[in-house]
């Protein structure tokens, strides 16, 4: 199953039933519903697209209403969406109703039955009568299904109106009504069906315009009505008016022709592509829009002299010329189809060009083709007489050109041929004394404003547009020979935004466009003298526009060095295309395009050079479908499972449920758009999460982490390849159910057993206090070991107490709930507030007792050393703690194995890192755990950049149930910090704070080595 991206295999695995039944695939076809049915040689399977399995339907010999044998070849949905299923063993119409088959199977000595039992693979079509024409390894049976009565075809190979081979392939009824019938040994067939016969088109080794194998696969019809015969060497297009066939093969010094000449099936899918199926060489894929980019190149002796195109002209004939740098010039032939004329510089030779490093050309108005070359001049080539004249600089004459290297060629509306070069400005040729007249770089305001010319371009104002290398754009009015000066100022105020200048081309509206050398496409705006500027942010592909066309319909086309851009001035937007849409390469070269007479145009670079009409570049129109394809928690995919989250397959889920631990949540989508699908575009939203649309480009996952418990609603659109949107969105209900603690009848509980602990306190402790009084009064003299004993036992109580309230605790947190729940209906939001104040205190309360517990039990418990990385340790520390997106962590050191208690020591980290983001003042914030040793301790430090701590504090913080905070604000027990002090003096180590109370603080520990 191929998503324009990936394809998916399903494989039959023996020890599961719900796996396809066998990995040879005949035949697939899709019915009404859109469920998929597969004629295999091991059954005919149903794919169930909601949950994702197979169901088999085989042969079984005891029972004559199964299907009559495992090797299916053919399946066909009728008109009345009836299957038909062709085995090797007969014809079965499946019952829907009763999951049973009805057999038609071959009956020695009866006409009116199967001609044959053995039907060909997919060889069963129903025409527009209702009627089967079904193939076989005998010949053809025309089945009428109403009346259940056969006509069966045979070979004869006495009569050649009859059938031109037994063992039939492929049938097609075509856009006239036509059948035509596909064989293994002879060819096509086409049906005549007012006397029965058959015509056949058979395969003749001597005819080059027959059809190019015997064995013929299938039969198709493209959008112009041709026929496509896959046979077992090559694809063959057939015009049915003329009975002529253009033929396809594989050609291994072309990587754009048939991967194999064994061609097996054609599609045309809904992109009007012809994808082709081959034997041993896979799948074939013929785009004509994309090869609407014709590219002529140089090849295996052929074509182009060079594939390094750097100019165009076009003769009064519609022929054209192609510059080269290092092969000359190249005469095309229209009417030929093919290069005709070559002209190369030979050092032996005057009468040649004087250079074939070649940059411009210009064919005048007496047909004469001026050839621009780097250090070879000027050379004026006649045609028609095939003389040469050479024009070059000399020193010593102030009429000659202006410099050697040349750049850029152009003649005027008044018949001037204006020459711009390298190295010293332009000329212009006066044709009646053969001289020039020269427009150097004097460094003076009047004159050109640089010696390098890069490009001129003629408006229609007659005025002479002059592109530099470096600094900026020059006009320059022919009559009064002054020069008006555009340059960058280095600032967006409506100058040129760089000075360097590849471009210019007034377009049929008269207006000016500029392409510059990393500015982007520039619109000259007369009436302010200012430019409007188009860069890659625009939609541009590249800043660098080498070229610049109009087209027919008055877009803008541009080449650059990443590939032709198609802007359209009026919404101001660009198309952009790529090496995949069939272009020469991404690299185009300056000077190297013309718009033809046709229309077309030609645009060059180092790779040949393109040639295309612009009206034959279609836009890809269709709405590509969307899905969500694949859900995964924490990266691992969620399969369908009836004991899992995802009951059923995606495509017939619309909400899914998680509990709150299952918060990490990747999503994959599609557009199913196989065009250039790596340029499909993408958008999503999590309702409930995010308030606008995501914007993801090709990218086809989203994924969401720690999400809280609640309701969300995922939703995705996509676009094709060419922008087209599918706005309706697919999309997915995502519940994520809290923890019980976070409901509210438990908050309640918690609130109600908090009271009572509090009052169990209470009691406790004025029995505690009795106790003491009495014992002082009666033992005064033993004052010492009384206020030991009682020490004693206060230690006994916090841990009695930290163990034996919790069972009261869980009973006020369910007393709670069970109020709340009675009662849910007849609170007002006093009784609401109430209930979640006492669920707070609840909570606060089991906190501090599992404090209380914790500290108790430091000193108590046995403390076993082992080997502790500490580096990983505090890595997986930093692992499961819940870093907000705003903080950033550094971990600076080289952090040793050390001996300690990796449990205590685990704690110490927790509890250290965790404060620094709980107390900061900001939500964002950073925080430095460091290490370094003497020769007794290693020493670790957490520092934060929060509010810091007053100096009275640094001792306070350590002792239990202190806070920085009033308790009443802060959930915070305050027994964290006296718990990480006694384990690391446990440990023989020590700990303390450092902060000015501003600027951050910093815990120190030690533990000894």
């Amino acid at each position: 199953m191929y998503d324009g991206y990936n394809f998916k295999i399903f494989r039959n695995d023996a020890n599961d039933s719900t796996t396809i039944s066998n990995d040879l695939i005949n035949d697939i076809k899709l019915d009404v519903n859109g469920d998929i049915w597969l004629a295999t040689y091991g059954g005919l399977n149903l794919y169930d697209r909601e949950y994702g399995v197979f169901k088999r339907f085989l042969h079984d010999p005891a029972n004559n209403q199964s299907l009559s044998g495992n090797v299916v070849n053919a399946l066909l949905f009728d008109s009345k969406g009836r299957l038909w299923v062709g085995t090797s063993y007969g014809l079965n119409l499946f019952i829907k109703e009763t999951g049973t088959f009805k057999r038609y199977v071959q009956k020695d000595g009866e006409a009116n039955s199967l001609i044959h039992d053995n039907i060909a693979n997919s060889a069963m079509i129903e025409d527009h009568l209702g009627n089967l024409w079904i193939g076989t390894h005998a010949g053809i049976s025309y089945f009428n299904p109403e009346t259940e009565k056969f006509i069966n075809y045979k070979h004869d190979r006495e009569d050649i109106t009859t059938i031109s081979c037994s063992h039939v392939t492929s049938f097609y009824e075509d856009s006239d009504k036509t059948i035509w019938v596909g064989t293994f040994c002879g060819g096509i067939n086409r049906f005549n069906p007012s006397d029965s016969t058959f015509v056949r088109y058979p395969y003749e080794r001597t005819d080059s315009l027959s059809l190019s194998d015997s064995y013929v696969t299938s039969i198709n019809e493209d959008a112009e009505g041709q026929l496509l015969i896959n046979t077992d060497n090559g694809l063959n297009v057939m015009n049915r008016k003329t009975g002529v066939f253009k033929k396809y093969f594989h050609d291994p010094e072309n990587v754009h022709s048939l991967s194999s000449n064994i061609t097996t099936c054609t599609f045309i899918d809904v992109n009007n592509r012809l994808w082709v199926g081959t034997r041993f060489g896979g799948i074939n894929i013929f785009d004509k829009d994309k090869y609407s980019f014709k590219h002529i190149r140089h090849k295996g002796g052929k074509g182009l002299s060079n594939n390094n195109v750097t100019s165009f002209a076009e003769d009064q004939k519609g022929n054209y010329w192609v510059g080269t740098d290092g092969g000359g010039v190249n005469y095309f032939d229209r009417g030929k189809n093919d290069f005709t004329k070559l002209l190369m510089h030979r050092a032996d030779k005057p009468n040649s060009i004087g250079s074939n490093k070649v940059l411009a050309l210009e064919v005048d108005r007496s047909g004469n083709l001026w050839i621009g070359s780097w250090a070879g001049g000027v050379t004026v080539y006649n045609p028609e007489t095939d003389e040469y004249r050479h024009y070059k600089n000399n020193p010593d004459d102030p009429n000659s050109l202006s410099g050697d290297y040349i750049f850029d060629i152009m003649e005027d509306s008044q018949g001037n041929i204006w020459i711009g070069t390298w190295n010293n400005g332009f000329s212009r040729y006066n044709k009646d004394k053969d001289n020039f007249t020269q427009y150097t770089y004097k460094n003076d305001r009047n004159d050109i404003s640089y010696a390098i010319v890069v490009c001129m371009y003629e408006d229609h104002l007659g005025k002479i547009w002059v592109g530099t290398g470096q600094n900026g754009l020059d006009m320059f009015d022919p009559i009064t020979e002054k020069f008006t000066h555009y340059g960058s100022s280095g600032i967006n105020n409506g100058s040129l935004p760089v000075n360097s200048i590849y471009s210019l081309y007034e377009d049929s509206k008269n207006r000016l466009w500029i392409g510059t050398n990393g500015g982007g496409l520039c619109m000259f705006n007369r009436e302010t003298a200012t430019f409007e500027v188009f860069r890659k942010q625009d939609g541009l592909p590249n800043n660098v526009i080498m070229g610049i066309l109009e087209d027919n319909n008055t877009n803008i086309w541009l080449s650059t060095n990443e590939g032709l851009s198609m802007f359209n001035p009026e919404e101001k937007t660009f198309k952009n295309y790529g090496l995949h849409d069939g272009l020469q390469s991404n690299q185009f070269n300056r000077w190297a395009y013309r718009r033809l007479s046709t229309g077309e145009l030609l645009f060059g670079g180092i790779n040949g050079y393109n040639m295309f009409l612009p009206e034959n570049i279609k836009s890809n129109e269709y709405i590509p479908p969307v899905y969500i394809t694949e859900l995964r928690l924490f990266n691992q995919v969620i399969p369908v499972s009836k004991d899992g989250p995802l009951r059923k397959s995606l495509l017939y889920t619309s909400q899914i449920t998680f509990n709150y631990k299952q918060n990490y949540i990747n999503l994959d989508y599609v557009a199913l758009n196989y065009r250039k699908s790596y340029n499909n575009q993408y958008k999503y939203i999590l309702e409930g999460l995010q308030d606008h649309w995501i914007e993801a480009g090709p990218e086809r996952k989203a994924t969401y982490t720690n999400l809280d418990p609640g309701e969300y609603i995922f939703k995705v659109k996509g676009s094709n390849n060419d922008g087209v949107w599918n706005e309706d969105a697919a999309s997915l209900k995502i519940i994520i159910t809290p923890p019980f603690w976070d409901t509210w009848f438990f908050k309640v509980a918690v609130a109600l057993l908090a009271v009572g602990i509090l009052i169990s306190v209470y009691l406790v402790r004025m029995r505690v206090v009795k106790a003491q009084k009495a014992a002082l009064e009666l033992q005064v003299q033993e004052k010492t070991q009384s206020l030991t004993k009682i020490n004693r036992e206060l230690d006994q109580f916090a841990y009695v107490v930290s163990h034996d309230l919790k069972a009261p605790l869980r009973g006020i947190a369910s007393l709670s709930e069970w109020i709340e729940e009675d009662l849910e209906e007849n609170t007002n939001e006093e009784v609401k507030s109430n209930f979640t104040l006492l669920k707070s205190r609840v909570s606060r309360m089991k906190d501090l007792i599992d404090g209380i517990l914790q500290y108790s039990r430091v000193g108590r418990m046995s403390a076993e050393k082992e080997t502790v990385s500490s580096g990983e340790l505090i890595n997986e520390v930093l692992s499961i703690l819940s870093i907000p997106d705003g903080f950033n962590v550094e971990v600076t050191g080289d952090f040793p194995v050390i001996q300690t208690n990796r449990t205590w020591t685990e704690q110490v980290f927790t509890n250290l890192i965790s404060n620094a983001i709980k107390y900061h003042n900001r939500d964002t914030g950073n925080i430095t755990i460091a290490y370094h040793s003497d020769q007794k301790f290693h020493y670790f430090s957490v520092k934060d950049d929060g509010p810091g701590i007053a100096e009275e504090y640094h001792e306070k913080i350590f002792m239990i149930f202190q806070t920085l905070q009033p308790k009443d604000t802060t959930e915070s027990t305050g027994i964290g910090l006296s718990i990480v002090k006694k384990i690391i003096e446990e440990q023989g180590g020590s700990i303390w704070v450092e902060s000015d109370g501003i600027n951050g603080s910093k815990f120190i520990f030690t533990l000894p080595k």
